[in-house]
């Protein structure tokens, strides 16, 4: 059964990798990676505008895992995969909220234009916020159904 504390667990180390990832990774943004987040941006707009939950979320997975090769670190991306499997049903709780599927969207474009723009700290700062009203929601769906199991 997931928990409040799964959640927040989950959360604060996916915080911690991928800010730490954009602190110690945006310098190696050459060529092809500014391709591939501008491919990115793209596919969230696709797959947003169209609704389409399972591949706005593949979508999200990538730009997750991108954002944390650009350290060149296979521990650190080893870890993010394993947080992302267990975090791939967090992801789809939260996006059922339509707020903050629309929120994600923009969140997720937001960090990928200051990553290409070279701004680290605004990268950083809409992460954190994405991360944590991401966590916001899915903790106040468990605890509403640890209360419907009441």
């Amino acid at each position: 059964k997931l928990n409040e504390k799964d959640v927040r667990d989950l959360y604060q180390v996916e915080i911690m990798i991928q800010n730490t990832s954009i602190q110690f990774g945006a310098q190696n943004i050459d060529e092809a990676k500014r391709k591939i987040f501008e491919e990115l941006a793209e596919e969230f707009s696709q797959t947003y505008n169209s609704g389409d939950f399972d591949a706005y979320l593949s979508a999200s997975e990538k730009l997750h895992n991108e954002i944390v090769s650009l350290c060149s670190n296979e521990i650190t991306e080893s870890i993010c995969r394993q947080i992302g499997i267990r975090n791939y049903r967090f992801r789809l709780m939260s996006l059922k909220n339509p707020e903050r599927f629309r929120n994600s969207y923009q969140e997720h474009l937001g960090i990928i234009n200051a990553l290409l723009s070279g701004d680290t700290a605004l990268a950083q700062q809409i992460m954190l916020r994405h991360l944590q009203s991401a966590s916001e929601v899915v903790t106040l769906q468990v605890t509403k159904l640890k209360e419907s199991d009441l």
